[in-house]
């Protein structure tokens, strides 16, 4: 059997709350005082006042359209439902009644959205390493080309961990996964929050980022690459190098050409030593 819906009856007067409780009395509610709950509105479903800011709301309004319902009476607060005048026992049983649906429909809304979210984040995440997958990143890259050019620049970098291949070969997958772990850790530790990081296959991973001056981007990118060394070193792990390409949105250029700059400046890091960066700036 459900319980039945919490009441939280907030007041100036002791008397009105007593007031209020008398005519919710025989009613199937779960009737408290504020004082009772003290700043624990989690606990209720429907906030009756008469306060214009009731303290222990915080935020009414928020309340009001959130998984809270909230009648007012006598005052003009955000609220989902008004009394001007002191109610009936018949009406205000009602209000209670009818706003409790709604509080339940709006956390099922609720929990629906929060679940969708967490599917589509999972979507959209990699496994492995807990950065953007390439499905995510493709369609943030192309999302970043559609922005108008400003007096920042687009700058994409690609980092390819250094002879991967051998890490899988003499120590292990389950090795060569926590080497990928801690790579995607560095990177995410190693940007801002607005920049976007993804692994986007295999042992490579990119990097979306915006500055004002190119050669301001070509120091960060370098700063990220080394920062992979030194944090498998700290992790404890097996420690490899990087090599990191960066290209700098030009102005005839498509999502597919920044991409390509940034490909073929990682594979002539590669031909030339690797543990380097090459940007196009």
């Amino acid at each position: 059997m459900s319980e039945p819906p919490r009441i939280v009856l907030l007041s100036e007067t002791p008397e009105q709350e007593l007031h209020w409780r008398n005519l919710l009395a025989g009613a199937n509610l779960n009737v408290q005082s504020g004082s009772e709950l003290a700043t624990d509105m989690a606990r209720g479903d429907i906030v009756i006042t008469d306060l214009v800011h009731p303290p222990e709301t915080r935020q009414s309004s928020q309340l009001a359209r959130d998984l809270h319902g909230v009648i007012a009476i006598g005052v003009e607060m955000p609220a989902d439902v008004t009394f001007s005048e002191p109610p009936s026992a018949r009406e205000l049983r009602l209000a209670c009644d009818l706003l409790y649906k709604i509080v339940q429909l709006r956390r099922e809304r609720a929990a629906s959205l929060h679940t969708q979210k967490a599917l589509t984040e999972m979507a959209e995440l990699d496994a492995l390493t807990g950065v953007a997958n390439r499905r995510a990143w493709d369609a943030e890259l192309a999302r970043r080309m559609t922005q108008p050019s400003s007096d920042t620049a687009l700058c994409l970098a690609l980092f390819d961990v250094d002879h991967f291949k051998e890490v899988n070969t003499l120590h292990g997958y389950a090795a060569a996964d926590k080497v990928l772990q801690q790579v995607g850790n560095a990177i995410k530790a190693s940007v801002r929050s607005h920049d976007f990081v993804a692994r986007i296959g295999g042992d490579e991973f990119g990097v979306l980022l915006s500055y004002k001056a190119a050669d301001r981007a070509e120091r960060i990118v370098e700063r990220i690459r080394a920062s992979i060394e030194s944090s498998l070193k700290r992790a404890g792990v097996i420690v490899v190098t990087a090599t990191a390409g960066l290209a700098v949105r030009g102005p005839d250029y498509d999502a597919e050409k920044l991409f390509a700059a940034a490909d073929a400046n990682l594979r002539h890091g590669k031909a030339a030593g690797r543990n380097q960066t090459i940007a196009s700036t």
